[in-house]
């Protein structure tokens, strides 16, 4: 029983660390890419709520409650096949290129973000009243695709 539970918690805090880091870089790095493109002003890409429900509310409750419940594997599966705890033995999930794979893919995923809402909004959008969308809309659209791209990434791994 202890070596079940002991291989579902390791599982389940080594993803719990991954996704954080994964979903911080996914938050900052288009904040970063954006000071490129209003002159290092201080600017802010995302409103101020924004930025203060992204880790408390947006995108913690997920991981938390994920962290609780998954198992990527039965019980069962682990009884039958004890060689599946060489795994949590070795540390295989928090190695340097486990880290590594899961930031540039946070750098990726932000990548993608900002450059497809800043290509969406060339000079050339504009609201029905003949206004162009200006930043705020901007950084509301990488925010909205943000949050609903880390959540779904979330989603589709898990298992139970």
């Amino acid at each position: 029983m202890l070596l079940i539970h002991g291989h579902f918690y390791y599982v389940r805090i080594s993803e719990l660390v991954q996704y954080f880091f994964y979903k911080n870089v996914c938050f900052i790095f288009p904040q970063f890419l954006y000071q490129f493109f209003c002159g290092f002003s201080q600017q802010p890409l995302y409103d101020t709520a924004y930025l203060t429900l992204y880790n408390i509310s947006f995108t913690s409750l997920p991981i938390l409650l994920y962290s609780l419940m998954e198992q990527h594997v039965s019980s069962e599966t682990l009884k039958r096949n004890p060689i599946l705890y060489r795994d949590v033995a070795k540390n295989a999930h928090l190695r340097w290129h486990v880290f590594i794979y899961w930031t540039f893919l946070g750098v990726f995923d932000a990548v993608v973000f900002f450059f497809g809402a800043y290509f969406l909004f060339d000079n050339s959008t504009m609201t029905s009243n003949g206004q162009m969308f200006g930043n705020w809309t901007f950084g509301t659209l990488v925010f909205t695709v943000l949050v609903f791209t880390v959540t779904l990434k979330l989603a589709l791994d898990t298992h139970h």
